[in-house]
């Protein structure tokens, strides 16, 4: 991808059962976590699953090793781990 360009992760998610998906490994100077990033719901119901979405935008040429981690409630090691190597030009 080229500097300026946006990347989107969407990945399944519950919030409601406590289960986190958080970002692991990134380096900021290249691809930037951006507000438009969030958690939105597939229904009304309460406690619903949907999507978790992670929004970047790419700030410089480089390579990154991009982790986002599904940390179960209360843990400090995630359970599931997606990977995901981004170049920058």
């Amino acid at each position: 991808m080229a500097a300026g360009d946006w990347l989107a992760v969407e990945l399944e998610s519950n919030p409601s059962t406590g289960y986190l998906w958080l970002v692991t490994a990134n380096d900021g100077a290249v691809l930037r976590l951006l507000p438009e990033s969030g958690f939105e719901a597939t229904g009304d119901a309460p406690g619903a699953g949907g999507t978790q979405r992670f929004v970047f935008r790419a700030l410089a040429p480089g390579e990154v090793e991009l982790g986002i981690g599904l940390f179960p409630p209360g843990e400090e090691l995630p359970e599931q781990i997606f990977d995901l190597v981004v170049t920058v030009q």
